[in-house]
């Protein structure tokens, strides 16, 4: 069984405390994933701070991460992609990543599980995957030649048919429906995004076998329902041995 540690959308500026207090909730699993927005301005201080709590927690607990909209800025991604080298440093010897040109990468977690990461960039508020969709095909062909019975796909956004805020798409039309076509393919996709600062939702897919999860966000987040309440950042748990097991929110203390 592989124990996960998730969380998303910790948006460091001036201090570390909001990351520090999630990965100290996180101490005993396997592996961490962040999905996206662990920078507010991707500054190369805002990454200086979380390294430095990186520093404080163990380096054998791999991390992968997904850019958000607030990690790379425009089309510059040098901040965020030596950021995303130093976290992949600590799957060196557990896992060998794949990291495609395109700017998604992809690893083999375990006999039955895989994760793929997609890194879509972001420019006047809409997200894209760049060079005709490059990263999409990376991800179509990582599902169908892997050979695993359960897969993870780490983005920072959601579809658009599982947004929980119902808004207008993130992507184009034509690469949503691409994305959504490649993960309503596979059944036993884990979909996994953040971006949208509501309470955390977990939507299964019965019609496809698949479990999206947005997984708000450490900075405190909010409920459509609920007219404005403000809940405490959150991180998730999960478990994964023949099934995604297990799934649940873990809410932090909320105070600055």
């Amino acid at each position: 069984m592989i124990k996960f540690g998730l969380f998303s959308d910790v948006h460091l500026s001036g201090k570390k405390h909001r990351l520090s207090r999630a990965l100290d909730a996180l101490r005993d699993v396997d592996v961490i994933l962040i999905a996206g927005d662990i920078a507010n301005g991707g500054e190369k201080g805002q990454y200086a701070l979380a390294r430095e709590a990186f520093s404080e927690y163990p380096d054998s607990i791999p991390v992968f991460i997904v850019a958000g909209n607030h990690d790379i800025s425009g089309d510059d991604e040098a901040a965020f992609r030596t950021f995303e080298r130093n976290m992949l440093k600590r799957s060196e010897g557990v896992f060998d990543v794949e990291l495609g040109g395109c700017g998604a990468f992809y690893v083999r977690l375990s006999e039955n599980l895989d994760l793929t990461g997609l890194n879509p960039l972001y420019h006047q508020k809409l997200f894209r995957f760049p060079d005709r969709g490059e990263q999409l095909m990376f991800l179509e062909e990582r599902l169908s030649g892997s050979g695993c019975a359960n897969h993870i796909v780490l983005c920072h956004l959601p579809p658009a048919a599982h947004d929980p805020q119902g808004s207008r798409p993130y992507l184009s039309a034509e690469q949503d429906a691409r994305l959504q076509k490649i993960v309503d393919g596979h059944p036993r996709v884990l979909f996994i995004s953040g971006h949208t600062h509501l309470y955390p939702q977990i939507e299964p897919d019965d019609e496809h076998g698949n479990i999206y999860i947005n997984d708000g966000s450490v900075c405190p987040t909010h409920s459509k329902a609920s007219q404005g309440e403000t809940f405490p950042g959150n991180i998730m748990r999960f478990d994964v041995e023949d099934t995604f097991t297990g799934i649940k929110t873990v809410f932090l203390e909320n105070r600055r």
